[in-house]
């Protein structure tokens, strides 16, 4: 037997909590239509998809909505999906009051990871997954997304190339699962995940040498000449940034620039002969 294709667009509304006799009563009288599913003891998705090509009544009737959500419910959420003009939207009532209303073209979207636009918020906020609102296939999530919730979730990111990419995003930010992350890295078998590790983990001002993070001429024990590179990569980004009067962080660069100065590796050499001439010319 053949699945039944997933539908091109949805229509429909989410009613949260009590569904007495007269949510019952007025949706018969409103959306004859409609087709309701209970999912949950207070949980129930209304179908109106036999409505009106275009009119989405889940999410434009805001009366009907408004009428729902005074007799009784805690919420009721009408949304639409329509994956042909590759639109969706929702809106949430309670207590006769519109809390909140979104809608968003796909191809516009600021952030291109779909479980944060409108119906993936609202499947959040209801702890559903996605499809349980609606089946209209949504974009497919972005790699780096994925690969960044799998590495906070410390779950293996086969893609090379996606997992070091997801690295040098977590070198951006000082929000300590991130930093995690790259401590964990720190020390990975491969060490082109170790470059990228150390490159992120150096560009900020950390907490340098504190609660068991390495101080950064530390990371110049690496037995690889490339990741000890790699280090000056970070700390050009650091030099540029740091404070000042920021004594310590001075003096760490300082060690590891010294360090640097007399590798092995003439490349390494280079790398820190390089930081050194922008760490005079920035900060003295």
């Amino acid at each position: 037997m053949t699945e039944p294709a997933a539908p091109s667009a949805q229509n429909g509304a989410l009613i949260l909590g009590a569904c007495p006799e007269s949510v019952e009563a007025l949706l018969r009288e409103r959306w004859p239509f409609a087709v309701v599913l209970q999912l949950g003891p207070t949980f129930w998705r209304v179908d109106l998809s036999q409505a009106e090509p275009g009119a989405f009544p889940g999410f434009n009737d805001a009366a009907t909505l408004t009428a729902i959500s005074q007799l009784g419910p805690q919420a009721v959420i009408g949304f639409f999906c329509d994956g042909e003009g590759g639109f969706e939207g929702v809106r949430i009532y309670e207590a006769g009051r519109e809390v909140l209303r979104a809608r968003i073209a796909w191809a516009d979207a600021p952030t291109p990871d779909s479980i944060t636009w409108p119906i993936g918020r609202a499947a959040m906020m209801l702890g559903v997954p996605p499809e349980l609102i609606t089946q209209v296939p949504r974009p497919p999530r972005p790699p780096l997304t994925l690969a960044l919730e799998a590495l906070h979730q410390q779950r293996p990111v086969e893609d090379d190339a996606v997992r070091r990419q997801a690295l040098d995003v977590l070198g951006h930010t000082l929000d300590e699962p991130a930093e995690a992350i790259l401590l964990r890295f720190l020390t990975a078998e491969d060490w082109v995940d170790r470059s990228h590790a150390v490159r992120s983990y150096a560009r900020l001002r950390r907490a340098f040498g504190e609660d068991e993070r390495p101080t950064l001429d530390a990371l110049l024990d690496d037995d690889d000449e490339s990741v000890r590179e790699a280090l000056f990569e970070g700390l050009q980004v650091l030099i540029g940034a740091v404070e000042f009067s920021d004594a310590e962080a001075h003096r760490q660069i300082d060690a590891a620039i010294a360090r640097g100065l007399v590798d092995e590796d003439e490349d390494v050499q280079a790398a820190a002969a390089e930081a050194q001439e922008l760490r005079k010319s920035l900060l003295g």
